[in-house]
């Protein structure tokens, strides 16, 4: 049985904190990130949750 690795990311400090160990613990394709998206979120929010791959290097 696979494990299924869930990394929930709000784009504050401490989500970020979480992606950021989950990257370096598992790699980029051992953990699924997910984020709530309520349709109020600020654009620049957006913007970051959608590069915080790249940054993170992954």
């Amino acid at each position: 049985m696979e494990t299924l690795r869930v990394v929930s990311v709000s784009g504050g400090k401490d989500s970020t904190a979480v992606y950021c160990w989950a990257s370096r613990e598992f790699g980029r394709d051992g953990f699924q990130a997910v984020f709530a998206d309520t349709g109020h979120e600020h654009p620049v929010t957006l913007n970051y949750l959608r590069n915080l791959p790249k940054m993170v290097g992954g």
